[in-house]
């Protein structure tokens, strides 16, 4: 999991010890942990969906992209 997420940071060029500052800095903003801690009623993994299923929660999530449902930089960062 390290080895994957410092792989993601890389990619986007934001070294280790700033995410961990910017996590730090979003509890304090938060008075918390910055998003939810909840157990999802299932987990889906890719390998436990057919192509369709897959397929359908992409397009939703390019739909939410494509809508601008999200949220700025700023008050992500």
């Amino acid at each position: 999991m390290k080895q994957q997420a410092e792989q993601i940071l890389e990619t986007i060029g934001i070294p280790r010890a700033t995410a961990i500052d910017m996590f730090y800095r979003q509890i304090i903003l938060n008075k918390g942990i910055p998003f939810s801690l909840t157990i999802p009623k299932s987990l889906l993994a890719q390998d436990d969906m057919n192509e369709k299923t897959f397929n359908a929660l992409m397009a939703k999530g390019y739909d939410q992209a494509a809508q601008s449902d999200s949220y700025p930089i700023d008050d992500v960062f």
